[in-house]
Formats: C-alpha cells, sequence, structure tokens
C-alpha cells in the first residue's frame, strides 16, 4: 500500500471517530469538542471513553433531589413556611382539645392522636397528600420532639 493511500485512510477513520464521539457527548449533554478530541484521538476508544462518561444535566432542567433528602436541604418559600407555622399551630389545638396532658405523652401517642386528623387537615388546606405529608413533617417535628419536664424532678422535701 502506499503511504498516502495509508495516510487517507488514517485521516478518515480519525475524522469518523472524532464526528461520532462529537454526537455522542452531545447525546451526553456534555461539550462537543470534547468527543470530538477523545474520538480523533484515541478512535474508537475514545467513543467508548465518551459514552462511560457521565451524562450531564440539561442546563435549563432542575437537578432532581436526593432521595435520602426528603424535605430537607431545599429552601421553602414564604408561603410554605406559613403553611407549616399554621399546621404546627392547629396540631397543638387539636391535642389540647383531645389530650391536655398531652406533653406527658410519649412521642408515640402524640404521632397516633394527630394522625387521626390528617385527611380533615389535608382538605383544610386543600393540599395534595404529597404535599401535606411534607408540611405535616415539618410541623410535627418540633411537637413530637418537645419534652415534657417531670414535677418530681429536683430535690423532694428534707
Amino acid at each position: 500500500m502506499e503511504p498516502l493511500t495509508v495516510l487517507f485512510i488514517f485521516l478518515g477513520s480519525c475524522f469518523v471517530c472524532a464526528v461520532a464521539g462529537g454526537s455522542v457527548a452531545k447525546e451526553k449533554n456534555r461539550d462537543a469538542v470534547e468527543g470530538v478530541l477523545f474520538g480523533a484521538i484515541f478512535g474508537p476508544f475514545g467513543i467508548l471513553i465518551t459514552a462511560l462518561l457521565p451524562t450531564k444535566p440539561a442546563s435549563g432542567q432542575p437537578q432532581q433531589a436526593d432521595a435520602g433528602t426528603i424535605g430537607q436541604g431545599k429552601p421553602r418559600s414564604l408561603d410554605d413556611r406559613g403553611q407549616i407555622a399554621y399546621l404546627e399551630n392547629r396540631y397543638r389545638d387539636i391535642l389540647e382539645e383531645v389530650a391536655p396532658d398531652w406533653r406527658k405523652a410519649s412521642y408515640h401517642r402524640r404521632k397516633v392522636v394527630l394522625r387521626n386528623y390528617d385527611k380533615q387537615l389535608m382538605k383544610e388546606l386543600k393540599l395534595t397528600p404529597t404535599r401535606f405529608d411534607e408540611f405535616s413533617i415539618g410541623a410535627m417535628r418540633p411537637i413530637l420532639n418537645e419534652h415534657w419536664s417531670s414535677p418530681h424532678k429536683g430535690l423532694q422535701g428534707n
């Protein structure tokens, strides 16, 4: 084979691999130049390297929240915080009505009492079940974690 023919075959394959690498990179929301360079320099291996790189999120789309951070880590709007505060007050009112000594009740007992009123409150606030669950978690947290102080604490008669 003549050297010129080998050169044309080599350059042609570099061009094909560069175009394929650029195309793969664009599909993965990566810079096309990155794929072109990998494809041109490393040939078919460059296309494979580009294909194995992680896909970047599209610039206009919001990133997915981590499943482990439900209801945490995202800033809440003023309206959301207001609804959570309202829900917390409603939960406290319900506890005062249903179980006036609720501060002495266990965590589990408080939660059971409050959960009985969830459907009613969800309708009152006109929220979807998912949205209500998000808000109720935030509203219940301070109530359920509120510690009661025992009246028998401290020194007893001398």
